[in-house]
């Protein structure tokens, strides 16, 4: 998956990868002046966006249109060849 999407879904709210693994998230908002950063320390990206999405979700800086246009970067079950649950990954965390 590239990170363009993100980018593009969220009007510029992330603002760029900074480090494998890590991204840095500005909320395009000059009055509330907010931002975040997100490093995954294994470098793993699919939970680097899934983190990132749950995270601009949480924050409030997501509206419906682009959390649905997200959903394909958003925490998901992990599926084996069979199409069978195996895992899944899913943010434990709250902000």
């Amino acid at each position: 998956m590239k990170f363009i999407p993100l980018i593009e879904h969220t009007r510029s709210k992330l603002a760029e990868i900074v480090h494998p693994g890590a991204i840095a998230v500005v909320n395009a908002s000059v009055s509330q002046q907010e931002a975040m950063a997100i490093k995954v320390i294994s470098g793993h990206m699919h939970a680097l966006y899934a983190a990132a999405v749950v995270a601009l979700d949480q924050l409030g800086w997501l509206n419906a249109q682009q959390r649905e246009a997200l959903k394909p970067w958003a925490p998901q079950p992990t599926l084996n060849a069979r199409g069978v649950q195996t895992g899944e990954m899913r943010a434990v965390f709250t902000l």
